[in-house]
C-alpha cells in the first residue's frame, strides 16, 4: 500500500462527507472538494498530480463550506512541530503517522482516534500542542495540512510520509494531558484589526520589537518561528489579544506565511492566544525528573566560574564608600582584556556595558587614571554616565550587544514617583529577567547594605541587602564586600553554583583590588603579592550533561 492510501484510510476510513483539499498557486487558492469514500481515487488523482502547494483538512464535511459549523466528523488528533530540532513525545504514545512537509524538522503528527465532533478533537488537539511545545498554530479543526506525495514548492522538498504505528487510541486517551486554564482566544476579524501606529502610540516598546515588527524580514524555514517569537515578546510587554494579532498581521503581510489565505487571522489568533498564555503560565509550578533536566537542560557557560553564567546575575553590595564602583571597573577590565579578576578568569574576552548611574564622567576618570596604571592594555568597555528609564537601558544594549551589563547602581533603576520599594523591586527584577532572556547577557548589579545599627553593627549578611528580598532571589551569587583593619573582606553570603567562602582583599595606591587568601584558612604561608592570580577552585557542580 503506497503511502498517500496509508494517509488517507487513517484521516478518512469509515466516515462519509466532503473532503477539503485547496490548492496555493503563485496568485491565489483553488478550492477543490471530493465526495469520500465514493471519489476516493479522483481525491488521490489530484494529491498526486495537481501543480501547486496541495494541502488537505482531516475533518470531513457536512457541505461545501470549509468552516467549522459544517465539520461533520473527524477521526485524528494532530500537532504541527515547524522546526522544532529535537521531538519529545513525553508520556504520550508515538503518533500513529508522522508526515515531513520540508526539512527533517517539520513535520505533522496524527493520531488515529474514534470519530469525533470538531470541538473535542479541538481540545485535544490544543492540550497536545502545549503539553508537546509544538507549533501554536495548528491546532484549529480547519487546519489544512500537507499530504504525502506531494511538493513543498517553498523550498522544492517533497513532503513523505516517514513512520506510521497501527495501535489505535481513544480521546480518553489523551485525558492525561494537562487542560489549558486559558480559555480559546476569540479569533480576529478584519473589521477589529486595530492600525499598527496606534497599537504603537500606545505602547512603549523597546526599540528591537520595533523593528521586528517594521523591518525584519526572516526567510523559511524561519517565518513561524519568528512569528512565534514576536508574539511571546509582545505577550511579555503586556499588549492584548488584539494588539498582538494586530501587529502580527502588519509583519504577516510582509514576510508572507499566512498573508492571502483565508484563516490567517486565525492562525495569528492562535499565535497570540498561545503567547498569552505562555506569559501568564510563568508563575506556575512546573515539575522535572533528574532524567528530564539532566538530558534537556542545557549547561551553564561561566563567565566568572562558579559566580556568574552567560545569563545569570550577580549582586555587590556593602555599605556607601567601600569600592564597590573600583572593584566593578576593575571587573569590567579583567572581562574585555581577559585577565585575571581575584582569581578567576573568563574563557574568552567579554563586551561590557557599564552603566554608571551615580557617579559622573569626573568622578569615573579619577579612578580610571589610577588604575590604568595596573593595566596591561587599554580596556574597550562602553560607560554611560545618565539616568534613564528601563526602556532607554533596554533599546541600548539592544544597540550595542553586551555580553555582560554592569549597573551602578541597582536603585537607580526604580521610579522615584512609585511609593511603594517592593513594587518596584519586583518591577527591576522582572525587567532584569527579561533582558537577561531576550538578548543573553549576565548582569551585575550594584547595591547597598542596611545602615549599621545597635544590635547589628556589621550588617554584611544576606539579610542584610537593602530593601527587598527579591533582590537576593533572583541573584545566582551575592557578594559582600566590608572594610575592616585588616582590609576588605569579600563575601560569597550567596553562591548558587559554587562555595560561600570569604577572602581578605586588598587594595593599592592605584585603587587596584588583590586576593589575599581564604579568610578561614589560617596556616596560609603564601605572601599577599603572589596570590594576585589564584587560580578558581572549581567546586564542580554542573547543570545538565
Amino acid at each position: 500500500m503506497d503511502e498517500l492510501t496509508i494517509y488517507l484510510d487513517v484521516l478518512y476510513d469509515g466516515l462519509e462527507g466532503w473532503v477539503y483539499s485547496p490548492v496555493k498557486t503563485a496568485t491565489s487558492w483553488e478550492q477543490h472538494w471530493y465526495e469520500w469514500p465514493s471519489e476516493k481515487l479522483r481525491l488521490q488523482s489530484h494529491i498526486t498530480q495537481t501543480s501547486g502547494d496541495v494541502y488537505i483538512s482531516p475533518a470531513v464535511y457536512k457541505d461545501k463550506r470549509a468552516v467549522k459549523d459544517s465539520i461533520k466528523r473527524v477521526q485524528t488528533v494532530w500537532v504541527d512541530f515547524d522546526g522544532l530540532e529535537k521531538i519529545d513525545f513525553k508520556n504520550i504514545d508515538v503518533p500513529t503517522l508522522l508526515v515531513q512537509t520540508s526539512y527533517d524538522t517539520k513535520v505533522h503528527c496524527y493520531w488515529r482516534v474514534e470519530p469525533a465532533n470538531q470541538a473535542n478533537i479541538e481540545d485535544v488537539n490544543r492540550r497536545l500542542t502545549y503539553h508537546l511545545d509544538a507549533d501554536n498554530g495548528g491546532w484549529d479543526s480547519t487546519q489544512l495540512l500537507r499530504p504525502p506525495g506531494t511538493i513543498n514548492h517553498k523550498n522544492g522538498l517533497p513532503v513523505k510520509l516517514v513512520a506510521t504505528d497501527p495501535k489505535p487510541h481513544t480521546l480518553d486517551y489523551f485525558s492525561v494531558i494537562p487542560k489549558v486554564t486559558t480559555p480559546p482566544a476569540e479569533y480576529v476579524t478584519v473589521e477589529k484589526v486595530i492600525p499598527v501606529g496606534q497599537v504603537l502610540s500606545n505602547h512603549s516598546l523597546p526599540l528591537q520589537l520595533i523593528r521586528m515588527v517594521k523591518k525584519e524580514t526572516p526567510v523559511e524555514p524561519y517565518r513561524s518561528s519568528f512569528l512565534a517569537r514576536l508574539a511571546n515578546e509582545l505577550a511579555e510587554e503586556d499588549l492584548s489579544h488584539l494588539e498582538i494579532v494586530s501587529l502580527l498581521k502588519e509583519v504577516d503581510g510582509r514576510i508572507k506565511k499566512y498573508d492571502g489565505r483565508q484563516d490567517q487571522l486565525i492562525r495569528l489568533s492562535q499565535l497570540a492566544d498561545y503567547a498569552i498564555h505562555k506569559h501568564l503560565a510563568e508563575e506556575s509550578v512546573l515539575i522535572y525528573t533528574p532524567s528530564q533536566i539532566l538530558n534537556h537542560v542545557e549547561s551553564l557557560e561561566w563567565i566568572l566560574p562558579g559566580w556568574l553564567h552567560t545569563t545569570g546575575q550577580l549582586v555587590l553590595s556593602s555599605a556607601p564608600g567601600v569600592g564597590k564602583t573600583q572593584l566593578t571597573f576593575q571587573l569590567a577590565y579583567c572581562l574585555t582584556t581577559q585577565r585575571r579578576f581575584l582569581g578567576l578568569l573568563a574563557p574568552t574576552k567579554k563586551r561590557v556595558f557599564y552603566f554608571s548611574l551615580e557617579m559622573d564622567k569626573s568622578s569615573l576618570k579619577y579612578i580610571l587614571e589610577h588604575q590604568k596604571n595596573e593595566w596591561e592594555e587599554v580596556p574597550e568597555f562602553q560607560i554611560i554616565d545618565e539616568s534613564y528609564n528601563l526602556k532607554k537601558y533596554e533599546d541600548l544594549i539592544f544597540e550595542h550587544h553586551p555580553e555582560v551589563v554592569i549597573v551602578d547602581s541597582m536603585i537607580e533603576l526604580f521610579d522615584d514617583e512609585n511609593d511603594n520599594p517592593n513594587s518596584e523591586a519586583r518591577r527591576v527584577m522582572k525587567w532584569c529577567r527579561k533582558v537577561r532572556r531576550r538578548y543573553g547577557v549576565a548582569i551585575v548589579l550594584i547595591h547597598h547594605n542596611r545602615k549599621a545599627t545597635e544590635g547589628n553593627k556589621k550588617p554584611k549578611s544576606l539579610a542584610d541587602l537593602a530593601g527587598s528580598y527579591m533582590f537576593a532571589k533572583d541573584s545566582d551569587t551575592v557578594l559582600q564586600l566590608w572594610k575592616d583593619l585588616k582590609g576588605f573582606e569579600l563575601s560569597g553570603v550567596k553562591v548558587r553554583f559554587g562555595m560561600e567562602e570569604a577572602w581578605i582583599i586588598h587594595r593599592n595606591n592605584n585603587l587596584w583590588f588583590t586576593r589575599e587568601a581564604n579568610v578561614s584558612n589560617e596556616s596560609r604561608t603564601t605572601k599577599p603579592d603572589q596570590t594576585r592570580n589564584i587560580p578558581f577552585k572549581d567546586p564542580g557542580f554542573r547543570f545538565g550533561n
